[in-house]
């Protein structure tokens, strides 16, 4: 078995910029929500009221007859 050595972690990024700068040497592009626009969402989402739950309608049960049960041959 060959035992490999440990990989010392670099200085962690802790500006927005700086992560931006590392994405975009990768290849990627950093998508953030705008604040100001997410409070808005927010609020007009606490504004909305919330729909009534539709109840589905029962089938109606068949009537049960009263008579006596009567046994029919169906083969010979």
């Amino acid at each position: 078995m060959v035992e490999t050595a440990p990989v010392a972690a670099g200085p962690a990024i802790t500006s927005i910029d700086d992560l931006a700068d590392v994405l975009k040497s990768a290849g990627l592009v950093l998508a953030a929500t705008d604040p100001v626009k997410l409070q808005a969402a927010q609020a007009a989402a606490a504004n909305t009221a919330e729909a009534p739950r539709v109840r589905r309608e029962r089938k109606v049960v068949p009537v049960q007859a009263e008579e006596p049960l009567v046994q029919i041959e169906t083969q010979r």
